[in-house]
């Protein structure tokens, strides 16, 4: 069995997640970090996807991460985010409305000064819903 180590994942609105993980998965700017316990010190941005991590007991927590950095130290980790949440905490329904309105945005903004960010807008919508999609059996 892996060694815990422990994570915070913070946004602005306050802690989202708390509490032990054996492993860890988040959206890094140059590809996706893994992180176990003993690593090494680290301090880098993330970029917009999904973080999964393990808890002790088996059980696979799934986030959207909207951006932000980590920092990984003495097998502390901290997440700050500047939005994320939780895939029990997601609409389906809304994140399908939110993609579907950022590709309108997208078409309707090509060649003009909105056109990047709309592009963030759907990039952002795209995430959640890759998180949404996963069959997961080890959810609770």
């Amino acid at each position: 069995m892996a060694a815990p180590f422990d994570v915070q994942l913070v946004t602005p609105q306050g802690v989202l997640f708390s509490g032990p993980s054996t492993m860890l998965t988040v959206p890094g700017v140059a590809g996706t970090l893994g992180i176990l316990a003993n690593h090494a010190p680290l301090l880098t941005e993330l970029r917009i996807g999904e973080a999964a991590l393990m808890e002790p007991d088996g059980y696979r927590r799934h986030f959207y991460i909207g951006g932000g950095f980590i920092e990984v130290n003495q097998n502390k980790v901290t997440i700050l985010a500047e939005e994320a949440t939780g895939e029990d905490e997601m609409d389906p329904v809304e994140a399908q409305r939110l993609h579907q309105e950022a590709i309108h945005h997208l078409e309707l903004s090509q060649g003009n000064e909105d056109e990047a960010e709309a592009a963030i807008m759907l990039e952002r919508a795209a995430a959640r819903l890759r998180v949404l999609s996963r069959n997961r059996p080890d959810r609770r």
